[in-house]
């Protein structure tokens, strides 16, 4: 494995549920050959507002490794983005998603230093 950052994408109920965990145990079993390897879950999807989110989040604090603050939540911008073959900031309407993406970056470019 090349990576020396991986983000373990998360998403709420109904659309992944806790299916992230195989995942993670891939990533987890790297560790054992290239114990630098840094791992974080990043809550993907998600609804900032809604009980489902708010719930896998409490979830997540719990885990080992831990979770971004950072999250990408659902947006039609982000599905635009991939049925055109462009970017979210390349599309009009696009500030918030722009935001989250530049935060997500921002939070692991800290982390990797």
């Amino acid at each position: 494995m090349a990576a020396d950052f991986v983000l373990v994408p998360v998403q709420p109920p109904p659309f992944q549920g806790l299916a992230f965990i195989e995942t993670l145990r891939l990533a987890n079993g790297i560790m054992t050959v290239r114990p630098q390897l840094c791992i974080r879950l990043v809550l993907n999807r998600c609804n900032a507002r809604a009980n489902v989110t708010r719930d896998l989040t409490q979830t997540l604090a719990d885990y080992d490794p831990p979770a971004l603050t950072s999250s990408v939540t659902e947006r039609a911008v982000f599905a635009d983005g991939m049925e055109s073959g462009r970017l979210a900031f390349e599309l009009p309407h696009s500030r918030a998603a722009v935001q989250e993406i530049t935060a997500l970056a921002a939070e692991v470019e800290r982390i990797a230093r």
